[in-house]
């Protein structure tokens, strides 16, 4: 299954392979309704989809819609970013939904808020996003990640963005 925690290591570790094994994308639970506002969850660095799965289940499924996006978490943040803003606006392309809601965790938290905010300098917004809600999200960063790129034999990408007072943040 690609919503597994080996995938979700994968993206962490070695996320080229992640991309080329095709792990990436926004997966729907049950086809598209228009009648359901989509509700997007993003997990944190070395997630997948089954980090989302006890929330899902507890979802009011009459009125909203999970859409589990997976992406490798070891990559640069402002591509995960700007790769999420661009497929969500391919979904959109696709199917007529006007709201968005987001549900981020830990990192996953500031590639959400970099969609969002990609979102809202978009001259061409077709969508809201009526809620953005995070939980346990680094905004100042996280200490272990300047330890790992200071100390580490080979620094996984998205540490540099995580590194308190980085470019990113």
């Amino acid at each position: 299954s690609f919503f597994n925690e080996e995938a979700g290591t994968l993206g962490m570790w070695d996320p080229v392979k992640f991309v080329e094994q095709g792990h990436s994308g926004i997966y729907f639970i049950k086809p598209f309704d228009p009648n359901k506002v989509p509700v997007l969850f993003v997990h944190g660095i070395g997630g997948a989809g089954h980090n989302w799965l006890y929330l899902m289940e507890r979802l009011d499924r009459q009125r909203f819609q999970p859409w589990v996006v997976q992406y490798p978490s070891g990559m640069r943040l402002g591509l995960i970013s700007t790769a999420l803003h661009q497929a969500i606006n391919e979904m959109k392309a696709q199917y007529p939904f006007t709201q968005l809601a987001v549900v981020a965790h830990s990192m996953g938290g500031l590639v959400a808020r970099g969609f969002v905010n990609l979102h809202q300098a978009s001259s061409r917004k077709t969508f809201n996003i009526t809620t953005f809600l995070t939980l346990s999200t680094p905004w100042d960063g996280h200490k272990a990640a300047s330890q790992g790129v200071d100390h580490a034999p080979v620094a996984i990408p998205s540490w540099f963005d995580l590194v308190p007072g980085s470019p990113y943040l």
